[in-house]
């Protein structure tokens, strides 16, 4: 796992290397063009404009965990395999040879036994539904307990006491600079795979999240009249780009989402 994580943390400076080298030959030709660009802020921003509402699906958790994620694997088949693509383009650029990918085809198949059975179940199903092969899967799961940085923020309005728990999702930063559209690549692939979701059991609706397709675990959500959740980074001297302390505090909103309390 230690040499992995090494592979993956060189895949991040490629595509941060990549990135960067391509977003400053962008801003000088866009200095050239404007030397004082106006970026602005977002306003109206919340609640979102009805065409960038995210659609809904159910799942089921009395259903088999290799069919759940079935229906929306379906609906995202194409951008998730676009990302998978554009992935490996990224890892192409550090390993011409192409060695990294043979490990993660290879090797990190057996990466899923140290995953709790749903978990196992439901990737190995996705896996099998999109047609990306399993270690391509694993490594799209656990990249979040590998690099991110996200951050939540709580605020409560003064007048009237409602809270608000909001966070961003800062997935794909670094990986792959687009000096056509001015972003990074694989963030917009992931735009075009999220959704919302109501996991039910018993019949009844028990927490919401918001999420990717091909993604099972629990980034935020909210079980409506008890609490929200958000998982996010923090930089620490041993955390950092590979901070382990993710991966229990993850598998912990699952299971407590999943409980009907």
């Amino acid at each position: 796992m230690r040499s992995f994580s090494i592979l993956l943390g060189l895949l991040c400076v490629s595509g941060f290397a990549i990135g960067f080298i391509a977003e400053k030959h962008d801003k000088q030709k866009h200095s050239i063009i404007n030397p004082n660009p106006d970026y602005g802020c977002e306003t109206h921003a919340y609640p979102p404009q009805e065409h960038f509402a995210l659609p809904w699906f159910k799942i089921d958790l009395d259903t088999s965990p290799r069919n759940r994620w079935d229906e929306i694997t379906e609906a995202y088949k194409e951008p998730l395999n676009e990302l998978v693509d554009q992935l490996i383009h990224l890892v192409s650029y550090i390993d011409p040879s192409g060695k990294i990918l043979k490990f993660v085809d290879e090797v990190l198949p057996l990466l899923i036994l140290k995953f709790p059975k749903d978990y196992r179940q439901e990737i190995e199903g996705i896996s099998s539904k999109s047609g990306i092969p399993l270690g391509r899967m694993v490594v799209f799961n656990i990249f979040y307990e590998l690099f991110s940085v996200c951050t939540s923020i709580v605020a409560e309005n003064g007048e009237t006491g409602q809270h608000y728990h909001a966070r961003n999702l800062d997935f794909g930063l670094f990986l792959g600079w687009d000096t056509e559209t001015h972003t990074w690549k694989v963030s917009e692939i992931l735009r075009k795979m999220e959704f919302n979701v109501e996991f039910q059991k018993g019949g009844k609706g028990i927490f919401n999240q918001s999420s990717f397709a091909g993604y099972v675990g629990t980034l935020n959500g909210v079980k409506a009249g008890l609490y929200s959740i958000s998982l996010n980074e923090r930089f620490a001297v041993q955390g950092g780009l590979v901070d382990d302390r993710r991966t229990p505090a993850e598998a912990c909103m699952n299971e407590s989402s999943y409980q009907t309390i």
